[in-house]
């Protein structure tokens, strides 16, 4: 479908086909989207920190998983976020 829809795309004008995604994706019901715009709380942070492994790759800034782990100290994390 990408494949089609990209090939589609620099083709003359008035030749392009509609690129329908409607049913595509599932479908989220009110609850879901409601938590989606409710803030990040503490222990998901933690949750999150102390779900990856301590020294897997590190990210763009270089630091390991280990030095974020490293930096709570009980339910209060040392760095602002």
């Amino acid at each position: 479908m990408v494949t089609s829809f990209l090939k589609n795309l620099f083709k003359e004008e008035g030749e392009h086909e509609q690129l329908c995604l409607k049913g595509k994706f599932p479908s989220l019901d009110f609850t879901e989207v409601e938590m989606l715009g409710r803030g990040i709380t503490d222990e998901e942070i933690r949750r999150g920190i102390f779900g990856m492994r301590s020294f897997k790759a590190p990210r763009e800034d270089g630091f390991h998983a280990l030095f974020y782990q490293s930096q709570c100290d009980g339910s209060f994390f040392v760095f602002s976020y």
